[in-house]
């Protein structure tokens, strides 16, 4: 019923435009118009399943950009060698390599 009052009221707007005859409008009809008669003549094969995720995002944590994290671990020798040691991997080198060789050719 909210999808039906949201087609309906652009619907309405749509028809107040002084020229609603251009390439733009033209174009959202052709795709949305088919969609909503669609969904207004077919009803739908089965309900839409209810979302389990309960809401919550969690506790809210502060962005630390990649610049900022680089500047930390090298300021701190036990961050630092888990960064070496985690670009230093030879798994990472091999998706490089490969990557690499997909976008140079």
């Amino acid at each position: 019923s909210k999808a039906d009052e949201i087609a309906d009221r652009s619907w309405h707007d749509l028809y107040t435009f002084e020229d609603r005859y251009n390439a733009r409008a033209i174009s959202i009809l052709m795709t949305e118009g088919l969609r909503d008669a669609w969904h207004r003549d077919n009803a739908p094969l089965f309900p839409a399943p209810q979302p389990e995720w309960s809401g919550e995002f969690g506790s809210w944590e502060m962005f630390v950009g990649q610049r900022d994290r680089v500047k930390q671990g090298v300021k701190n020798p036990k961050l630092l060698a888990r960064m070496l040691g985690r670009a230093l991997h030879p798994k990472r080198w091999v998706r490089f390599v490969k990557a690499a060789k997909k976008q140079f050719g």
